[in-house]
């Protein structure tokens, strides 16, 4: 007898998550305006704006990035990314770096948004 074989695979972006900001702080006020603030300094020392960390790690467990999988930085509600990479042989598990460019922060909050 034949037996039909299920295979759950996800398709479409998945959410990655944390972004980490270096110099984050935490609590901000007042209460509930935001999860944190950053220094502006931060922002404008680098010519390439605000340094992002992301560690590969998804909603769904620990998937490893596979080669030419896409990670896109989105901030707030643009529809486009504003920084994103492919990943590389040998990037597959690693931490990466994406920017999120100089004049796109302004006071005020911001969410960050990574897949």
């Amino acid at each position: 007898m034949h037996h039909p074989m299920h295979i759950h695979t996800h398709v479409g972006p998945l959410r990655l998550f944390p972004v980490i900001i270096q110099g984050w702080v935490s609590p901000v006020q007042p209460a509930g305006l935001a999860d944190g603030g950053i220094s502006k300094k931060l922002y404008h020392d680098d010519p390439r704006g605000l340094m992002c960390l992301i560690d590969p790690l998804t909603t769904l467990g620990s998937i490893v990035l596979a080669v030419d999988d896409r990670v896109d930085l989105h901030l707030g509600n643009r529809p486009m990314p504003v920084d994103g990479h492919t990943i590389q042989p040998g990037e597959e598990n690693i931490r990466m770096r994406l920017y999120v460019p100089q004049g796109l922060l302004r006071g005020g909050s911001t969410r960050f948004i990574t897949g």
